[in-house]
C-alpha cells in the first residue's frame, strides 16, 4: 500500500495532483476558439480587472437559457403551472421574450410568460444565479413586468 502510493506520487508529481481544484475559466463548451479572449481570472481578482477578460456572445448566453429551460427546475415549474408537456425544455415555454442587445454592456432583458407570475421571483432567482456562474461578466438581469423592471 505504501509502495503503492509512492508510486502514484512519483508518476504524478506530488499530492497535489490528487486535490479537487476551483475552476476558473468558463465551462469548455461555453468558449469556442475565434470568439474572443477567453476569461482567465484569477481567485483573488474580479473578472472586470482581468487583462483581456471574456466578452460573451449572444450564443454563450442562448446556451445557458437552452440549459436553464431544459433543466428539472423549469420543468418542474411548468408542470406546477400546467404548461403543455410538449413545449417542456423551449426557451417559448418559459419565456415571453429575451433580449440580449445590451450583453456586451452586462445587461439581459427578460419577461416571462404571464403564467409564471406567481413563481416570477425564485424563476428569477434561479436563472440569475446560472446565468453569472456561466457568464461573470453579466452585471444586470432586467425582468420586465406590468409594473416596470425588477433587476436581479
Amino acid at each position: 500500500s505504501t509502495l503503492a502510493t509512492a508510486g502514484l506520487f512519483y508518476l504524478c508529481g506530488s499530492a497535489s495532483a490528487f486535490c479537487p481544484t476551483r475552476q476558473t475559466f468558463l465551462p469548455p463548451s461555453t468558449v469556442r476558439p475565434g470568439d474572443g479572449p477567453q476569461l482567465h481570472v484569477g481567485l483573488d481578482s474580479p473578472a472586470s480587472e482581468a487583462p483581456n477578460a471574456y466578452e460573451p456572445n449572444r450564443d454563450d448566453a442562448v446556451q445557458v437559457l437552452q440549459e436553464f429551460v431544459r433543466s428539472d427546475f423549469a420543468i418542474a415549474m411548468c408542470q406546477y403551472f400546467s404548461i403543455n408537456p410538449v413545449e417542456y425544455g423551449e426557451l417559448g415555454s418559459l419565456f415571453e421574450y429575451v433580449k440580449l442587445d445590451n450583453l456586451s454592456e452586462g445587461k439581459i432583458i427578460i419577461k416571462l410568460k404571464e403564467t409564471f407570475g406567481e413563481k416570477k421571483n425564485s424563476i428569477m432567482e434561479r436563472l440569475s444565479r446560472d446565468l453569472r456562474a456561466r457568464i461573470p461578466t453579466i452585471s444586470q438581469i432586467h425582468y420586465i413586468n406590468r409594473d416596470g423592471r425588477d433587476v436581479y
